[in-house]
């Protein structure tokens, strides 16, 4: 680093001349003026210097004069002006209202006193200098992300740990077909649907990040990334939603899982005759221990294959929405029923307890009893693949913000943070839990709840275990 530049300004040569050279043997660069006008033409002249060191009382100008001339000609120079006791009050006024650094009375006590005030001033400026080049490089930063935010094709907002809206780009505007949000509350200024999802968000954390798909009133699907943002040391959290318009993406899916459906309807029939065949093979080889085992696992492998055809041809019926019957339920009986079928099923199979815990007069909900049905049961079992023997699932409902939320948790492997914005896509498959638990019976969840009109997160990313969290509207009825 270079040395740090000193201007000393003194009419007493001898004065002047010394402390000159106690400055230079601490390593400074040192210019010398007897006079103010000289002073003035070394600092047009030459690079900027860090500090200047002058004496207040000199003949022609005075140092507060030329205190207020070079601040004008630089304003991050640092002054230490040196005075006689009789005129303090003069070098009090030049800190006051001209910007000096310091004073030093003369005759000074050492040298070292002289040199220590140099030495603040420079440490000084050359604070104030790199915060002046932060702030800078964080402005410039500013007006990029300001740029980039405004000019993307996603609709993109944001607000504080006190609900009010910090963000809208102008893609947000028009998906919204409202401007003028900045500064007001979110969950009364926004789409009720929207505002309901990241309400729903933070009721299951609010601190994870998170991906759901939104039908929008225009017909198309958005794609919506909820990213906590910490405040006041990570003790409040406001939030980051991006919304992108997938609609075309769901468009090639439909296609993709048609024909994954026309698949598997095409490959019923053949896997049914193959599975009766294997029961026929396996009483003609009941005798034969090695070859009854490999029957065995064939048909495991055959019955898997089969249950996989008829997820894919349930996702088609539950898509379309044909053939389903909604009507009023009530989830205490529901799941009550499922308890009493399920408690001592999982516990001598797999060594896993159920327990449950409902609020008492739960509302009902309007849905499909066999989807209700269906859903609480493959989150149970997929609970239960994923729990180690001995281990406990946990399900509660309860009734809040006018929905019924049910959540199952499990003590299996926590979802890792690769695996989270993926877990409810078709063809996900989990790197963390049991090969037989893929994204298809995800999938059918989500699949079940979206038609339903519902939402499902995932959550409890501690080190073991998840939790589903599936809120349902109550019925209006």
């Amino acid at each position: 680093m270079a040395a740090e530049r000193i201007l000393v300004v003194d009419d007493d040569d001898a004065l002047l001349n010394l402390v000159a050279l106690s400055l230079r043997r601490r390593g400074y660069q040192v210019e010398q003026a007897n006079d103010g006008f000289s002073a003035l033409k070394i600092l047009a002249s030459q690079p900027p210097f860090s500090v200047l060191l002058t004496d207040l009382m000199m003949p022609g100008m005075t140092g507060q004069e030329l205190l207020r001339e070079a601040r004008k000609m630089d304003e991050h120079l640092e002054v230490v002006v040196v005075t006689a006791a009789p005129d303090l009050e003069s070098a009090i006024t030049a800190m006051r209202a001209d910007g000096a650094y310091d004073y030093l009375l003369k005759p000074f006590e050492s040298m070292s006193h002289l040199l220590l005030a140099v030495e603040r001033a420079v440490s000084h400026r050359r604070l104030i200098l790199e915060r002046a080049q932060l702030s800078q490089q964080i402005k410039q930063e500013a007006e990029r992300l300001r740029a980039l935010i405004n000019n993307t094709g996603d609709a993109i907002l944001s607000a504080g740990s006190d609900g009010v809206l910090q963000i809208i780009n102008p893609a947000a505007e028009r998906l919204l077909g409202k401007t003028g949000l900045v500064g007001k509350d979110a969950s009364t200024s926004l789409p009720p649907p929207l505002a309901a999802l990241i309400a729903n968000w933070q009721v299951v954390g609010g601190t994870l990040p998170a991906v759901v798909e939104m039908p929008w009133p225009d017909g198309t699907v958005q794609m919506i990334s909820l990213t906590p943002v910490p405040e006041e040391g990570e003790t409040h959290w406001g939030w980051v939603a991006v919304l992108r318009d997938i609609t075309h993406l769901k468009r090639i899916e439909d296609v993709k899982s048609q024909m994954m459906i026309e698949t598997a309807s095409k490959i019923q029939t053949p896997l049914a005759q193959a599975m009766n065949a294997l029961v026929e093979l396996n009483l003609l080889t009941i005798q034969n221990e090695r070859a009854s085992e490999v029957v065995q696992r064939l048909y495991k492998i055959w019955k898997r294959i089969q249950e996989w055809g008829e997820d894919l041809n349930a996702l088609l019926r539950i898509d379309s929405g044909k053939n389903l019957n909604p009507r009023n339920i009530d989830l205490n009986v529901t799941i009550t029923e499922i308890y009493t079928c399920q408690a001592r099923e999982l516990q001598r199979s797999n060594g896993v307890r159920l327990e449950v815990n409902l609020q008492p007069n739960l509302p009902q909900v309007y849905a499909d009893p066999d989807l209700i049905h269906r859903l609480l049961v493959g989150l149970i079992s997929r609970a239960a693949g994923r729990s180690p023997a001995g281990g406990s699932i946990r399900l509660y409902a309860q009734h809040h913000n006018d929905q019924v939320w049910v959540t199952i948790s499990d003590d299996g492997p926590a979802v890792s943070d690769e695996d989270l914005p993926h877990i409810f896509e078709k063809t996900f498959a989990n790197t963390t839990s049991p090969a037989s638990e893929s994204g298809l019976e995800m999938a059918l969840v989500k699949t079940i709840i979206d038609r339903m009109g519902g939402q499902v997160w995932i959550g409890g990313q501690g080190k073991k275990g998840s939790t589903i969290f599936v809120c349902l509207p109550q019925s209006p009825d």
